[in-house]
């Protein structure tokens, strides 16, 4: 098997992409990363997209997860090929590595303790605490508990026992609102100011049983944010600023049929993440559809070059068994300088022009014509008697 290996320079061009050998080697000689599903993918959605600048090129660890018709996660799928690939004329698909994810995630746990929720809150607590067992092991959550005002409850920690002390003490209060807006908008901002400019995923997941609302009844928001701001604070202008998906878990049977089921669901939509809702008895489900699915991201990891400087769009392709078609998802990310491709030198060729033996001195004279002798590192030479089988010049 042969693999063409490049190396990188600034400030040319040559329209190839680099993937480094030794994760060349990994993904050829180990195969494709086999998992089972047991729904179908039907798409891919990128969560989130982590760059290092290196001398070779951009290293790309792209967070994705596969989805079912519905749009809902699928846990793992059987992959036969993943690519990553530049958009533009003259660039190829480079493989890379798929693999499950080892950098942190910071959940924001958003848990609605409005009056309404008095009847149900218990069986809430009891399927937060059940589901946070099935969130990824690289989770940091931060437990926020609202109504008309937030307050966290639990600071980011990777301690579940702290993270499921922290749901037990939550409750209800009566006659309190729902400023839902607010509560989102400043999570978001949490978020930012405890990841600031390191490379990890974020995720918000929000519970409620309303909208924003100051008594239930009365159109009248609780909120001095609205719905606007909350998408454009989670998803800022430009393909350098981080997203942050909001996932909504809605009680579609609590307070009257209180919810707004179709802004929960585009309020997902609007970040890449998911919407689960549905009545008291399925709470636990709903919870665990949530948590599973930040549980199955995956990471396609590769190194590009023929990057330019700023701006640069991509698209990630799979193919897995249980779907003909390739699903793709398309992400941008942002190089502080351009790199290029070079084609490493041609290899060296060595021609033996003759070989002469002085029997005066008993020394063999040995003529060799030499291309691109810059490339050896080590010539070792072996004289043998074509006659007697037996080695002429010692090692």
């Amino acid at each position: 098997m042969f693999f063409k290996v490049y190396r990188c320079v600034p400030l040319m061009r040559k329209n190839r992409l680099l993937f480094p050998f030794f994760i060349a080697v990994v993904f050829i000689v180990t195969g494709v990363l086999v998992v089972w599903a047991q729904t179908t993918p039907a798409d891919v959605v990128i969560n989130f997209v982590a760059t290092e600048e290196q001398e070779e090129g951009v290293a790309l660890d792209v967070f994705f997860t596969f989805v079912d018709g519905n749009g809902r996660p699928v846990a793992k799928a059987n992959i036969e090929s993943a690519t990553i690939q530049l958009l533009g004329a003259g660039f190829d698909p480079v493989p890379v590595v798929v693999e499950d994810p080892q950098t942190p995630v910071y959940i924001a746990l958003i848990i609605d303790t409005s009056g309404s929720m008095q009847n149900v809150i218990g069986d809430v607590r009891q399927a937060a605490i059940s589901a946070i067992d099935s969130a990824p092991p690289t989770a940091y959550f931060s437990v926020i508990q609202f109504n008309e005002t937030s307050e966290v409850a639990q600071d980011f920690t990777n301690d579940p026992g702290r993270v499921k002390n922290a749901i037990a003490g939550l409750d209800s209060i009566p006659n309190k609102g729902t400023c839902l807006y607010d509560t989102l908008y400043d999570a978001v901002d949490l978020l930012e100011a405890q990841i600031q400019d390191q490379p990890y995923r974020r995720a918000i997941i929000l519970f409620t049983d309303g909208k924003d609302q100051l008594r239930v009844g009365d159109d009248a928001p609780c909120s001095r944010f609205t719905y606007d701001d909350v998408i454009n604070a989670a998803r800022p202008s430009g393909i350098s600023n981080p997203l942050t998906p909001i996932h909504t878990i809605g009680l579609a049977d609590a307070g009257g049929g209180n919810l707004n089921e179709a802004e929960l669901r585009s309020m997902a939509a609007d970040t890449r993440a998911f919407s689960a809702i549905g009545g008291a008895a399925n709470l636990g489900d709903l919870f665990q559809e949530i948590l599973g699915g930040l549980n199955s991201q995956l990471v396609a990891r590769a190194v590009l070059c023929d990057v330019q400087e700023g701006e640069n769009a991509a698209v990630l392709a799979i193919k897995v068994r249980e779907n003909e078609a390739m699903l793709t998802g398309d992400f941008g990310f942002v190089a502080g300088r351009e790199y290029v491709c070079q084609a490493p030198p041609p290899p060296a060729k060595i021609r033996v022009n003759s070989l002469q033996y002085d029997a005066g001195s008993d020394t063999y004279q040995l003529s060799l014509g030499m291309a691109n002798p810059e490339t050896i590192r080590r010539l070792i030479i072996n004289v043998w008697d074509a006659r007697g089988g037996v080695q002429v010049l010692p090692d």
